[in-house]
């Protein structure tokens, strides 16, 4: 439910929003990432937050740094929230850490 504050109500209190973008690296071709990207999207959307799609083979540090780990999913900050196989659990598991925090509001 929403409660037109900008969060969603949740057991007698309210999830806000700490930040509304996500960023997924993936690369072309990767079936691993379209799997984890198809996943992510549907939790994200369900919870309005952007998955920034990023291709790391069009910035060569981001290839250097990713190019054997991708799928990964970033905060907004660039921390890792997820990698590799990243199922449902995992793609809920990052965006709830990655772009929501439980608060109460009174």
């Amino acid at each position: 439910d929403d409660d037109g504050g900008g969060g969603r109500s949740h057991r007698g209190g309210t999830l806000v929003l700490i930040s509304r973008r996500l960023s997924f690296l993936t690369r072309e071709g990767c079936g691993l990432c379209s799997e984890a990207l198809s996943r992510l999207e549907g939790v994200a959307r369900w919870l309005t937050v952007d998955v920034e799609i990023i291709d790391i083979n069009t910035n060569p540090d981001l290839e250097a740094e990713y190019h054997l780990r991708i799928p990964v999913v970033l905060d907004a900050n660039g921390r890792v929230l997820a990698e590799g196989q990243i199922s449902r659990r995992n793609a809920i598991a990052a965006v709830w850490r990655g772009a929501i925090y439980p608060k109460v509001r009174r």
